[in-house]
């Protein structure tokens, strides 16, 4: 699952995958039921940790720790806050005309397709 976002009026070109930063003192689980509830109003179920990437955050353009889990959720995708448009990809995302942000692109989904999830 990707998301295309609204930032400073413009719209990003890339896709990206849900989440964020933690606020104040949250926890795994409570940052990834806020991100998951206020980007896309679905409620998180179970979550597994898949990966942590070290790399730069796209558009921000700052180090960044990203942490990636496989997760279950309840209820149907609406799209909210920063949000324009999401979308499911699969390995034929280029040839699609998909553009991805640099670590979902470089990272996550070489790690999905070694795994034969995508």
């Amino acid at each position: 699952l990707i998301k295309k976002l609204q930032l400073d009026g413009r719209l990003k070109e890339e896709f990206i995958i849900p989440g964020g930063k933690h606020e104040r003192e949250e926890s795994e689980e409570e940052c990834l039921k806020r991100e998951l509830y206020e980007e896309l109003q679905i409620n998180l179920v179970s979550f597994n940790f898949f990966k942590r990437y070290g790399g730069e955050a796209h558009f921000e353009r700052v180090p960044m720790i990203m942490d990636l889990y496989f997760a279950d959720f309840r209820g149907e995708i609406r799209i909210d806050s920063e949000i324009k448009e999401f979308l499911w990809i699969g390995r034929d995302y280029k040839e699609k005309g998909i553009k991805l942000g640099g670590a979902l692109e470089f990272f996550t989904v070489p790690e999905l397709v070694k795994i034969n999830l995508i």
